[in-house]
């Protein structure tokens, strides 16, 4: 029995050896494929003495397969090659440069490589001219060619006290004026002349001004002083380009972003991809948040508090962060749409590039390529107050429309194009209905240049003009809208920096607005646009009502008073602003209200005018007295 048992332990241990060694022999899944094809990219085939050129594997078949190479000089005493592929001459010659596949060491290839006593042809620096501010810096790049010539170069100033630049191209303003900033080849051409260019840089008479915490438009210069330590309580500023999609998808971010800006994809202070939208089943393509807690009652578009609370956790921020947004232009609204989030949700100090990328590269500042990743807050994290902190930003269908019925010193603003606020178009493709709330009024469009003059945002005097237009100013209590929330921010930013209070943005915009109409006409009432009062915002007609008898229906005659002629006038409020005008008073005379009083026997025009110009017109005819 006991040599049955070991023969059975023995039998055991020999199977435990033949599995062991078995699964030994099956290749690890990480293991990498052996290359069978290779082909190499070369920066330069002929250098100079000292001069440098490098070797890499451009592709490798199969596709997966280990690019892992290693690099031999068939002499090394006219060059040398590195574990990385970059060569160095030594002396005149002709050399074979070996590269092996580590994976495959059968795979080989071979560049042959000149090595030649060469002379610089050209010099060329990145920025020919810059224009800094006290304290700033700007990093010069030069090149020199041909490829692979030996030929280190020299920076200097003309101008020290204007400006500094180091060994490495680094410029640093240090006063007013300006300094030209010379790159010089340290090895003479064929010519026996050393190559030069140079930079002119300016440095600007004085570190932008302070702003305050209410401020959201802020220069390129401004977020360069404060990023530089210039600006008083924000030299720890957080900057963020915004854009939609993340930072992997984002070209603009990637090709380059000012220096430490992260990234922040629009979606996520946004509703995204909820089915029935924005109601849907607590699943997102976002993939930051649990919409479980998402309820009828909650904003139709901007995310829920809690969601807006996990987003600014998630990337370190407080009520008490100094915020600095850009994206591509002034007219940019995904950043507006993050901004207005973060000032609803309660963060204290947003503030938003005026111009974006296009001003500060105008302005020759740097740009880098490295992707940032936002630090998140720790298991302590806090933000400061209970969000959304400013509920009162955002206005909801059920007041719009309440207000719309009842107060009459509501405005209910639409930022939306021509064509969509006359009815012609929806604007989105998941609209399906075009048309306008009843009452509401135009407020202009930020993508037809109205909010944005010479690739800066408008001031307050231009909204100003805008809302008088429509028989509006800032004395009323303003609700911006567009489409669903975007663009209705930009106005709400400008209003909101300038300390307009009764301000609000209507999230759910004309989307919302015409859902709700297509559940309940009735309730939800549209405007009615005819084609003919399309073709003109404001226009002005009167009634077709005989308008030369009396009251009584007779013809009119000097000293009688004309039948009431009634003026018809699209949105209805701007009729309350309506200025009456004769072109004859001894004729007829129109008071105020638009009642014409003959009063001579004659011909005179009564003439019906509103602030933005639209007027209408009508003949009234006196008969003399009887």
């Amino acid at each position: 029995m006991k040599k049955k048992i070991k023969k059975q332990a023995l039998g055991l241990l020999a199977l435990v050896v033949v599995m062991a060694v078995a699964f030994t022999a099956i290749p690890s899944k990480a293991a990498s494929k052996k290359p069978t094809k290779m082909s190499l990219k070369v920066t330069a085939k002929t250098i100079d003495i000292k001069g440098h050129a490098t070797i890499s594997v451009k592709s490798v078949k199969p596709s997966k397969a280990s690019k892992a190479v290693t690099f031999k000089s068939g002499n090394k005493k006219i060059a040398t090659v590195s574990s990385k592929g970059v060569v160095t001459g030594k002396k005149t010659g002709k050399v074979k440069i070996t590269v092996t596949a580590k994976a495959n060491k059968k795979l080989k290839k071979s560049v042959t490589m000149k090595v030649k006593d060469l002379k610089p042809t050209s010099i060329s620096i990145s920025a020919s001219k810059a224009a800094l501010y006290i304290g700033g810096t700007k990093t010069l790049k030069s090149t020199v060619k041909p490829s692979g010539v030996y030929c280190p170069v020299k920076w200097s100033s003309g101008n020290k006290a204007v400006a500094t630049v180091s060994s490495t191209g680094k410029i640093t303003a240090k006063k007013p004026g300006t300094a030209t900033i010379t790159v010089r080849a340290t090895q003479k051409n064929s010519k026996g002349k050393y190559l030069s260019t140079t930079c002119k840089v300016t440095v600007v008479d004085k570190t932008p001004a302070s702003v305050s915490k209410q401020q959201v438009y802020v220069s390129p210069e401004w977020l360069k002083s404060a990023m530089s330590g210039l600006q008083k309580g924000y030299e720890n500023v957080f900057v963020s380009e915004v854009a939609w999609g993340d930072t992997a998808g984002d070209k603009n971010y990637n090709a380059g972003h000012i220096p430490g800006a992260y990234h922040i994809n629009s979606d996520a202070v946004e509703y995204d991809d909820c089915d029935p939208w924005p109601y849907g089943d607590g699943k997102d393509d976002f993939g930051l948040y649990d919409e479980k807690d998402v309820k009828p009652e909650d904003n139709f578009n901007i995310r829920s508090g809690k969601q807006l609370s996990e987003f600014l956790k998630r990337n370190g921020i407080t009520k008490d962060t100094k915020v600095v947004l850009y994206g591509r232009s002034a007219s940019d609204s995904s950043v507006t749409r993050v901004a207005f989030a973060m000032l609803y949700a309660g963060v204290e100090d947003v503030k938003v590039v005026d111009g974006g990328m296009q001003a500060w590269k105008a302005a020759g500042y740097d740009v880098e390529t490295k992707v940032n990743e936002q630090k998140a807050g720790g298991d302590n994290y806090s933000f400061g107050t209970t969000v959304p902190a400013h509920p009162e930003y955002i206005l909801s269908a059920e007041d719009a429309k309440d207000k719309l019925q009842n107060d009459a010193n509501f405005r209910l603003v639409s930022i939306r194009s021509t064509k969509e606020f006359e009815g012609e178009e929806t604007g989105y493709g998941y609209i399906d209905y075009a048309g306008e709330p009843l009452g509401a009024v135009w407020g202009h469009n930020t993508d037809d240049g109205s909010y944005v003059e010479n690739g800066k945002v408008v001031g307050i005097d231009k909204v100003k003009s805008i809302l008088a237009e429509s028989d509006s100013s800032l004395d009323n209590e303003l609700s911006f809208y567009c489409g669903t929330g975007w663009r209705a921010t930009i106005p709400f930013l400008i209003c909101y920096q300038n300390g307009v209070k009764n301000i609000s943005v209507y999230d759910g915009g004309w989307w919302l607005w015409q859902l709700n109409w297509q559940k309940d006409k009735a309730a939800w009432p549209i405007q009615d646009v005819s084609a003919d009062v399309a073709k003109n915002y404001a226009q002005l007609s009167f009634a077709a009502e005989e308008v030369n008898k009396d009251a009584s229906g007779k013809m009119l005659v000097a000293g009688a008073s004309a039948a009431e002629n009634k003026l018809a006038c699209w949105p209805a409020r701007v009729s309350s602003k309506v200025v009456y005008g004769s072109s004859d008073k001894k004729v007829a005379t129109v008071d105020a209200t638009g009642k014409v009083t003959a009063v001579a026997a004659g011909e005179a025009t009564i003439t019906a005018r509103t602030k933005a110009g639209n007027k209408a017109t009508y003949k009234v005819v006196v008969s003399p007295a009887q």
